[in-house]
């Protein structure tokens, strides 16, 4: 069972606009988001992620609410970058970006882009 709530992500300034329409239910897409991570750490920290020490159990709040905000951002980025290259799904930005930032760094060219 997850340590942490769709509140606690708020709280830290997680937003519905951040993530576009799929967001529409927010608490809902938080909270699938905190499953998902809860079960990898469970898994991860194996009997540690039950323990009923106060100091274990608040390290391991810290750490689900660390991978959870490390997955927002990375949802958050590829929603950004799917609003800033039009008819574009984020799988193919993704892997389009990729190659094109390789190929701009060898010739020296800069890049910018503007995340809404």
């Amino acid at each position: 069972m997850a340590k942490i709530t769709a509140q606690n992500l708020i709280d830290m300034g997680f937003t519905g606009e951040m993530f576009g329409p799929e967001a529409d239910a927010l608490e809902g897409f938080f909270e699938d988001v905190i499953d998902e991570q809860a079960a990898d750490l469970a898994v991860r920290l194996g009997d540690i992620y039950a323990s009923a020490d106060a100091d274990t159990a608040r390290a391991v709040r810290t750490a689900e609410k660390a991978l959870c905000a490390a997955e927002l951002v990375r949802r958050r980025i590829v929603q950004a970058m799917s609003l800033a290259v039009p008819n574009n799904p984020p799988s193919k930005i993704c892997k389009r970006c990729a190659a094109s930032f390789s190929t701009k760094r060898k010739s020296g060219s800069t890049v910018s882009a503007s995340i809404p």
